[in-house]
């Protein structure tokens, strides 16, 4: 995991996007062709009806996963989910 977390240049241009796959374990905003989410990318990602705050990491598997500030969950992520800038 990057230690280092930073704002991902097109979140902080939009209020939210869709993520879309991209590929194996790797998602895209807004459209597949979109930027790609990576590795330390601070985010908020709605899940049920609350905004999560945390991070993208790169998984064990090589995927792209969430993980929740708070208590440092993790939560993978599915095309179709909404993001926003944290």
């Amino acid at each position: 995991m990057s230690s280092v977390m930073y704002d991902h240049p097109l979140l902080t241009r939009q209020r939210e996007w869709i993520i879309y796959p991209t590929g194996y374990g790797h998602y895209a905003c807004g459209s597949p062709d979109g930027e790609e989410l990576c590795d330390g990318q601070a985010v908020n990602v709605l899940l049920g009806s609350v905004w999560i705050p945390g991070f993208i990491k790169l998984g064990r598997s090589g995927d792209d996963v969430f993980v929740a500030m708070a208590d440092h969950t993790v939560c993978g992520l599915c095309g179709g989910m909404k993001i926003r800038a944290n």
